[in-house]
């Protein structure tokens, strides 16, 4: 759904929260710093370290 979401509210941007149920309609502030840098954490680190290949 993530991944999706670039694509959606602000192109390239993930927006501050989602709401929790399904389809997870985008809410607050579409452009937000730290919720594209957990994704890039996430990509990068935690994947990363769990031998996922994401990119």
């Amino acid at each position: 759904p993530l991944r999706r979401h670039l694509d959606e509210a602000g192109l390239g941007h993930v927006s501050e929260m989602a709401d929790a149920e399904p389809p997870h309609l985008p809410r607050g502030c579409p452009f937000q710093a730290w919720s594209v840098g957990e994704l890039l954490r996430l990509d990068q680190v935690v994947l990363a370290q769990a031998g996922i290949a994401c990119g």
